[in-house]
């Protein structure tokens, strides 16, 4: 079946009498919909065959094959089945025809002589339904293609991953095995200048494979995630355990309070930590110790953990922009990174149902906060 070519709804007018389909089309002609005659019930079923109809105006009393007929192989056929039918009938006799026209499938009934302001009323109604349906139809045929050009961007960034596990990685170590050897064996014999683009050339090597690295892990979560009842002491002790030599080289302490247990996924906290307390670690200030606290406080529907440093701050104007993909507000001269490592901490966060936020001022420390739904 088919629709208007220009969207309007259709309806189909259904009497053996030809003046009857004439008033019928005086009265609906203003309506913005296109009127479709048969002059008789197996006409109607062939047109209803044909196209897509918001409403059906039926006459009950024909020669060929009455509207109670018509209506019944309307119900029957799953093509049609849904077109809402309104039956027009001069006469009502009793209770026992009413309940026929609507066990055959009709919706409503009418009376001739037709009152015009309740004819076009109703047939109103049954046109917005039509057109709301249409556009409820129309956005889930969008709905499907963006799920489907999702589903082909992650099967292209399952391939990347795939691609920077293996093709990209594998020569990245082997350059910088070969520029380490070259460093050792060859140091004393190198010139100033040449050893000067040795040591950048093995920097831009290590930059390189630790934005291979972060990518991976953004990449990684794409994939679905398990939700179990996970420790944050306990994630907080491993993160502290994985960065104990950072934190020995800054001379740092590590601190807080009691953290609650939440429900989410294990890795991925413990990624969202580790990027959170290795950021306080990197963005120090050479003037005081490196102190970070972390600490939680549990309120009605959620679990507000914070990580606090006395660093260098974060600008007011940048606060923002600190969690955009490869943002970065510092040069690499300064601060070495990847420009991904907050915008993996607001992926998990957003990925757990929570907010992520900071609050900063320059020179005087930051501190990150990140909420979670409390089950």
């Amino acid at each position: 079946m088919t629709t208007h070519p220009d969207g309007k709804p259709s309806v189909l007018l259904v009497d053996d009498v030809h003046a009857n389909l004439v008033a019928l089309e005086a009265l609906l002609g203003d309506m913005g919909c296109e009127l479709v005659r048969a002059e008789g019930g197996n006409a109607a079923l062939r047109e209803l065959l044909r196209r897509e109809f918001a409403v059906m105006l039926l006459d009950v009393q024909m020669p060929d094959i009455d509207g109670y007929e018509v209506a019944r192989y309307v119900r029957e056929n799953p093509a049609t089945r849904d077109v809402p039918i309104i039956f027009l009938t001069a006469t009502l006799r009793n209770e026992e025809g009413l309940l026929r026209g609507y066990g055959s499938g009709a919706v409503d009934y009418l009376l001739k002589p037709l009152n015009a302001t309740i004819l076009r009323a109703k047939v109103r109604v049954f046109l917005d339904l039509y057109l709301g349906r249409q556009r409820l139809r129309d956005e889930v045929a969008a709905h499907r293609q963006t799920l489907t050009a999702l589903e082909r961007a992650n099967v292209a960034l399952r391939h990347f991953t795939n691609a920077a596990s293996h093709d990209l990685r594998a020569p990245l170590r082997a350059v910088r095995h070969f520029l380490d050897e070259l460093a050792t064996l060859g140091a004393s014999q190198l010139d100033p200048k040449a050893t000067d683009y040795l040591e950048r050339s093995r920097r831009a090597s290590a930059r390189m494979d630790s934005l291979l690295s972060a990518l991976l892990v953004y990449a990684g979560l794409q994939k679905s995630s398990s939700q179990t009842e996970v420790d944050l002491n306990a994630v907080l002790e491993n993160v502290k355990a994985d960065l104990a030599p950072n934190i020995s080289a800054a001379g740092a302490s590590v601190s807080g309070g009691e953290l609650p247990t939440v429900i989410g996924d294990r890795d991925r906290l413990y990624q969202l930590l580790l990027n959170l307390l290795g950021n306080g670690l990197k963005f120090r200030s050479s003037e005081r110790p490196v102190r970070i606290q972390v600490n939680a406080q549990v309120a009605r529907d959620e679990v507000i953990v914070s990580v606090e440093d006395n660093g260098i701050g974060i600008e007011s104007d940048d606060q923002q922009a600190i969690f955009d993909p490869f943002q970065r507000v510092h040069s690499q001269s300064q601060y070495e990174g990847t420009g991904l490592g907050l915008t993996i901490c607001r992926e998990i966060v957003e990925q757990h149902g929570g907010r992520l936020w900071v609050t900063s001022q320059r020179d005087q420390g930051s501190c990150f906060y990140f909420a979670l739904p409390r089950q």
